[in-house]
């Protein structure tokens, strides 16, 4: 039975200001109801306690805008998109709004986006971000945040989903497809045509999938460098795949399993959905009813997402019906293994008119990569597996985007996705590692060899020698070959011998 609440006027709701750290727990972003009310985000702490229009409660005179349908949290900012503009009598709020991620205090705000109405935002690196609107894709300077006035798509076209994937971000574009742009220097990479594109989402193996409203090819997968799509096809109707909402354009309902090839999202089921269908692209299992919700809610907004930090599937769902029906609604955090909606899973907002249209998950932190010495031979490249060497505990790894660095460049340098030998020595690798805008760096010892005039050890295990690192630092006095054996990978002098230990 459903729970009954007293609504309560969102308009009059009272505010208090708190110091809560925003990253510790989870964002609901919510439309507002249209002609009253803003935009709002609402707080799940990690106990699952609720807090209410957080941001209004952070911001003496401000809110977000009018019909809130996107946030990201990208490193030390959260980006929220409105489709419109929004005032009250003590209070303003823009198409786009950046707050603090841990206070949610103002940062800025953009109420003109050339011409446009908000849709979506990518965050690219510590210096930009894209913005998607109704009509194309422009850069945000985030050292002034200031929005250049280029379209940087093919097509004046709304955008969508925008996924940043190694150094490209690929933009879900209505009527065009996925438009890839380079981020190096904002240029378009290539285009992959799929006119009836809804949306896009990463698998636990990190393969980029399109979503489509296609009978024939429901997702297209998608190679990052060729940009070739190859369809993944339902055995089925035209019902299996995911529904278009470019009408009325709110972020896809479509989410990929944390830890399993499995997309969840919402099929072809009218105005009232109330299933979530999953399909497996190891199995290739589809399964149309994998969750259904209780009787009389319905989806709302994005609807189903998941939780990268606990892998749980998260459902937002209001009442069917009109009017005060919009008042009640309900958030679910169901098991993938045990997808039963109960009421220990779930949470009943306060009633009002939120209309949730998003999940943001702020808690997460940078990635870690650990990497063991390297050796190399001169003219040689060594493949490096960044991502096997990656810890994150909150997210797809294959989502975290690397940049490295040589010490110097005399030695060695960063080719074919690994490092190349150029002559010997010992440098550093530098590796970056960024994943939503939040970044660590670690570094690695690097030693470059000749083969041509090094001896491996071959020293008499009677006749003990001093060894010395290329620098002449000694680290073994009076070494056997088993103790020299032992030493970290690298080019040592054993002796009057260059030797290297692999």
């Amino acid at each position: 039975m459903k729970k009954i609440f007293t609504l309560i006027s969102i308009a009059s709701m009272a505010l208090s200001a708190s110091a809560v750290d925003y990253t510790e727990g989870l964002l609901l972003l919510n439309e507002g109801s249209w002609g009253s009310t803003p935009g709002m985000l609402n707080f799940i702490d990690l106990q699952g306690n609720v807090s209410y229009k957080v941001y209004q409660a952070e911001n003496e005179g401000y809110c977000l805008g009018h019909t809130s349908d996107f946030a990201q949290a990208f490193g030390d900012y959260v980006f929220v998109c409105s489709k419109q503009d929004f005032a009250l009598e003590d209070r303003s709020g823009s198409r786009l709004v950046v707050m603090d991620a841990h206070t949610l205090k103002y940062v800025a705000q953009i109420s003109d986006l050339n011409g446009k109405d908000g849709r979506s935002v990518c965050g690219v690196n510590s210096t930009k971000a894209y913005v998607g609107t109704s009509g194309g894709v422009y850069v945000l300077d985030l050292n002034t945040f200031t929005l250049g006035t280029t379209n940087i798509s093919i097509s004046d076209a709304q955008v969508g989903d925008m996924v940043r994937y190694g150094h490209r971000v690929f933009v879900a574009q209505d009527g065009v497809g996925v438009v890839v742009i380079n981020t190096n220097d904002d240029s378009v990479a290539g285009t992959i045509e799929l006119p009836n594109i809804v949306g896009l989402t990463v698998t636990a193996d990190g393969t980029l999938y399109a979503a489509c409203e296609d009978a024939e090819a429901e997702f297209v997968a998608i190679d990052r460098e060729s940009l070739v799509g190859t369809a993944v096809n339902i055995e089925g109707t035209h019902a299996m795949s995911a529904y278009s909402l470019w009408g009325a354009w709110h972020k896809p309902s479509l989410a990929a399993d944390r830890d399993a090839n499995i997309i969840y999202y919402i099929c072809q089921e009218g105005w009232t959905p109330t299933q979530v269908a999953s399909y497996n692209f190891d199995t290739r299992e589809f399964n149309e009813t994998f969750i259904t919700l209780p009787d009389q809610e319905t989806f709302y907004g994005e609807g189903v997402s998941v939780d990268p930090a606990t892998g749980k599937i998260l459902l937002a769902a209001t009442e069917q019906g009109w009017g005060t029906h919009y008042a009640n609604n309900w958030l679910h955090f169901v098991d993938p293994a045990n997808p039963v909606i109960t009421e220990a899973n779930t949470i009943a907002l306060e009633t009002a008119y939120w209309f949730p249209s998003q999940f943001v998950y702020n808690h997460f932190s940078a990635p870690e990569v650990s990497l063991e010495p390297i050796t190399v031979n001169v003219d040689d490249t060594e493949a490096l597996d960044l991502v096997a060497a990656t810890t994150h505990a909150a997210g797809n790894k294959h989502l975290v985007v690397y940049d490295l660095a040589v010490a110097d460049a005399t030695v060695a340098e960063i080719a074919d996705g690994g490092i190349r030998g150029i002559a010997e020595g010992t440098t550093t690798l530098s590796v970056t590692a960024d994943f939503g805008g939040r970044c660590s760096t670690a570094s690695v010892a690097v030693t470059v060899v000749d083969p041509n005039g090094i001896a491996d050890v071959t020293i008499d295990a009677n006749a003990p020698v001093d060894v010395y690192t290329t620098t002449g630092v000694r680290v073994l006095q009076g070494a056997t070959a088993e103790q020299i054996r032992s030493l970290a990978p690298g080019l040592y002098i054993a002796g009057s011998r260059k030797i290297v230990i692999r």
